[in-house]
């Protein structure tokens, strides 16, 4: 992908998704449903602030039905990666045949490479950046250009490429 960038001296960024795994419908991926126990000071927690959950409390923990994923099950990344994959379909993105987490616009002006809640962009067209850049902003992504610092490397645009390094890691 950096090399693409760099020999068509694409103008890269990143950005960062908060919350990936959060906050994603279940149902609308037909995961099945899944039950949590919450215990001790947490239970008396949401006790505490809505008392009908008392009446599921059973030795100091109450159970709950997940109507969305959260970190720390096994289904949130696949949750997470089925949703990011839709929005950048809706974006006008498809997936790599080699790298499932490698996405190219259908005019081919712009890469996007997904690591987590970390994306690599690079982009031939200034106004395809900008809406790609709009949207996700939209999402409350934090959005950077220039010197990007992308899983501890440095990534920076030079008149002559681009430099990767790792000298802070």
């Amino acid at each position: 992908h950096l090399s693409i960038a760099a020999y068509e001296k694409r103008i890269i960024s990143q950005i960062d998704y908060p919350g990936a795994y959060l906050g994603i419908e279940r149902s609308k991926y037909d995961m099945p449903t899944e039950i949590m126990r919450v215990s001790g000071k947490l239970a008396q927690l949401i006790i505490k602030v809505d008392k009908q959950y008392a009446k599921y409390e059973t030795n100091g923990s109450i159970y709950v039905e997940l109507d969305k994923s959260l970190y720390g099950l096994v289904e949130s990344a696949a949750l997470w990666y089925q949703e990011c994959s839709e929005q950048l379909k809706d974006l006008g993105y498809t997936r790599s045949n080699t790298d499932p987490c490698l996405f190219h616009s259908n005019n081919k002006k712009s890469t996007i490479n997904i690591h987590v809640d970390d994306f690599l962009c690079s982009f031939r067209d200034k106004k395809e950046m900008e809406r790609v850049h709009a949207y996700f902003h939209s999402k409350k992504c934090t959005i950077t250009t220039g010197t990007l610092d992308f899983l501890h490397m440095r990534v920076k645009t030079t008149p002559n490429g681009i430099e990767v390094d790792m000298t802070d890691y």
